[in-house]
């Protein structure tokens, strides 16, 4: 007998209880409704009562019906409604259209202000009465359309009827003057389905020197040099480049005020006389000062945006140069900056609106001063926009006898083209991101100086190489067209060479001792390190061991002889490369590609060449890489620290362990791929190219086992397992891992 008929049969009251303990309720059986009641008593449980969840009802539509069928019988009763006509009749002609406009959401949120609170769901659908428009009949027809619309955008006189009701009915809506609705802001959950990715992400292509740092890079070193925090290393440095490519914070919306004209004057001698940018001609130094003193003498007003920005521009760019010979480096950098930030703030002016050829200067001239090591990397968004713009005013195309354009603007139309043309060439290279401009789409003249000359011979070689070697199209090629692909550039690069070696002195390394009278110092070196990187960029597609294999052709000796002279070329060059950087002098006016793109990108090759062929590897191999560290140890010292590369002092200890290593645990086979450590571990090392491991060599590996090691079977999918797609925003920090590409997408 339970407890509850124990009681009962006694006589006693059983207290009622609105509930039943937890255990009773799973027992299903009656609770007595004490605490602890008897059930939990007698079984040993304790008594517990949980509190009790109401039942949600289950929503249906019809309050939604109904609220809509109430909003559409308020808009039928407001057409419908013509008992006041005359109030419109009296009062239209008193009353700015400015207060109709009042008037129209008074009468709309009438009801809605005179009822009481509504839930949250009832609030958002009756917003919708803010944004429906009220039906206004059809447009009228054979009016323009500027006409039509400013006809549709006032109501009819009925409507006016019932808006004099309106706001004479409702006290509270005729203090309302929003019109037609005030925006909400955004729910903070997606109830879309769909999750967004972290902002601030920067792609670099499989064939730049990035790829070094993407994961399968990074297993190819670690699997060379046993080094754990390698991974950390390239990770924090390809975060901090990453960082770069965007601007830390808004720019300030306080302008710099104009400067004297004397200060000005000096900007513009500085930048003339000085600047790097002054030889590629994009504006004439006659014309920039006539114009510049007129303006600040106030004897005319001339508010264009495009002469705004250019002459900012050039302020910037002489202001750094003064300042870089006295000031410190971050003082040269924030005074600069505030010139420059009064070019950006017209940016989007000079692209959506009006302007003139002065407009794709200032945006030409803004793309090559921003590529000084002080400045943010926004040149590639720069250049491309300037592109744009060059083209919608036709600078691409030879300016045929009707245009009617003077010699001086044409040659100023096709310096600036051309100046934008490499700019952009070399960027995609850089960054591994496809050009702007089509080649084929280009019929002006290439400037007549010899410096304008070998400028674009080289870039218009790196388009082709880009686009045989780089693009989407080209990475799926099979290895025999891959191969034939770099002998045809190489057989190009070498006829440019040369052509170019008698007129611009192009050597390895580079003589400034014989530099040509038409070729300054700053014109000597950018060309021999573009015609550099040139060479990197076609020859790394066999030197590379990851290009090497995702077409397996390590396995083949069909392709030993051009992958030997592939190897060689960019080992050599690059070393030439190193030496060259004493000519490079480091300041906030220093270009990114000579203080910091082409030493790098040597650094980077001529590591991997000692890593592949550490046999081969002499000590003044790792003297050049102690060399390439102590110009980026110069460029640290000369920005402060702002620009700091450890990277590149990290490769360069690797690469000298790597060697110790190598000739200590096997002197006397020099095609050991591997060997066990003190510790018993096995260390890696590279052999040189083709050298199969010896048999039976305890913790040896095999060539195809090596391959297996270090990378998995999926790398031979997709050359975009060597691109790097990473959050570069201000909140990203190491934990963030590095996001990758690797899967395959088929091309159309």
């Amino acid at each position: 007998m339970s407890a509850a008929d124990s009681a009962a049969h006694q006589g006693l009251t059983v207290p009622k209880r609105a509930r039943a303990c937890d255990f009773c309720r799973l027992k299903k059986i009656r609770c007595i409704g004490t605490h602890p009641c008897d059930n939990c008593i007698e079984h040993g449980e304790s008594c517990i009562f949980s509190e009790r969840q109401r039942r949600k009802k289950r929503r249906t539509h019809h309050d939604l019906a109904r609220r809509l069928a109430e909003f559409e019988s308020f808009l039928d009763a407001a057409r419908e409604d013509q008992n006041l006509a005359r109030i419109f009749v009296r009062n239209d002609a008193h009353q700015p259209f400015g207060s109709e406009q009042t008037q129209v959401s008074n009468a709309i949120n009438r009801g809605r202000q005179d009822r009481p609170p509504t839930s949250n769901s009832e609030t958002r659908f009756n917003d919708i009465s803010n944004t429906v428009p009220l039906d206004r009949g059809p447009s009228p027809v054979g009016l323009p359309v500027q006409e039509a619309q400013q006809q549709q955008s006032r109501p009819s006189p009925r409507e006016w009827e019932r808006i004099e009701i309106a706001s004479q009915a409702s006290p509270k809506a005729s203090k309302s003057s929003t019109f037609p609705y005030t925006p909400t802001q955004p729910s903070t959950k997606d109830t879309s389905g769909y999750e967004t990715v972290k902002t601030g992400i920067e792609y670099w292509g499989p064939r730049t020197n990035m790829a070094l740092c993407s994961k399968p890079g990074i297993a190819w070193v670690k699997a060379r040099v046993r080094q754990p925090d390698f991974e950390a290393i390239a990770s924090q440095f390809a975060l901090d480049l990453a960082k770069r490519l965007k601007m830390d914070k808004r720019p300030s919306a306080e302008r710099k005020p104009e400067p004297s004209l004397d200060v000005a004057l000096q900007f513009s001698r500085a930048y003339f006389e000085e600047g790097t940018q002054a030889s590629l001609g994009i504006i004439q130094r006659c014309s920039f000062e006539t114009r510049l003193r007129t303006f600040l003498s106030g004897s005319q007003i001339d508010d264009d945006p495009a002469w705004y920005a250019l002459r900012n521009t050039v302020y910037a760019s002489g202001c750094r140069i003064e300042l870089s010979k006295s000031a410190t480096f971050r003082e040269a950098q924030r005074e600069s900056w505030a010139w420059f930030e009064n070019a950006l703030s017209v940016h989007s002016e000079l692209l959506f609106c009006h302007t003139s050829l002065t407009g794709v200067q200032a945006l030409a001239l803004m793309a090559y001063v921003i590529e000084g090591i002080s400045c943010p990397i926004l040149q590639y968004m720069l250049c491309a926009n300037a592109l744009r713009l060059a083209v919608t005013q036709g600078l691409h195309r030879h300016p045929i006898q009707s245009w009617n354009l003077p010699e001086h603007e044409v040659a100023m139309r096709n310096c600036t083209f051309w100046a934008l043309y490499c700019l952009d060439k070399d960027l995609a290279w850089r960054a591994g991101r496809p050009s702007t401009m089509d080649d084929d789409d280009i019929t002006c003249e290439v400037p007549p100086s010899m410096y304008f000359q070998g400028l674009v011979r080289i870039s218009r070689l790196s388009s082709i190489a880009y686009r045989k070697l780089a693009s989407a199209s080209a990475l799926q090629s099979t290895p025999a067209e891959w191969v034939n692909n770099v002998v045809q550039m190489d057989t190009m690069l070498e006829e440019l060479r040369q052509s170019l070696k008698d007129s611009l002195q192009l050597h390895f390394p580079l003589d400034l001792a014989n530099v040509p009278a038409f070729l300054n110092n700053h014109e000597a070196v950018s060309l021999q390190f573009l015609f550099n990187t040139l060479t990197w960029d076609i020859h790394s597609a066999l030197a590379h061991p990851w290009c090497r294999d995702i077409f397996n052709l390590d396995k083949s000796h069909e392709y030993r002889s051009q992958i030997e002279r592939s190897s060689k070329i960019l080992a050599e060059t690059s070393k030439a490369a190193i030496l060259e950087c004493r000519f490079v002098h480091c300041d906030a006016n220093c270009s990114l590609v000579k203080g910091y793109y082409t030493p790098l990108y040597a650094v980077i090759n001529l590591f991997v060449s000692i890593l592949q062929n550490l046999a081969c590897a002499t000590p003044s191999d790792l003297a050049l890489m102690d060399v390439g560290a102590g110009h980026f140890a110069r460029l640290s010292f000369a920005t402060e620290s702002d620009f700091n590369v450890p990277l590149v002092k990290n490769l360069a200890l690797l690469a000298n362990n790597a060697l110790e290593v190598y000739k200590t645990i096997q002197p006397s086979q020099t095609s050991t791929l591997g060997q066990l450590d003190n510790d018993g571990s096995s260390f890696l090392s590279v052999a040189p190219p083709f050298v199969t491991a010896p048999e039976g060599v305890p913790g040896s590996f095999s060539e195809e086992h090596l391959h297996q090691d270090w990378l998995d079977a999926s790398l031979n999918e997709d050359f975009e397992m060597w691109s790097i797609f990473y959050p570069g925003g201000p909140e990203s920090h190491l934990q963030d891992p590095p996001i990758y590409e690797e899967s395959r997408q088929s091309i159309p």
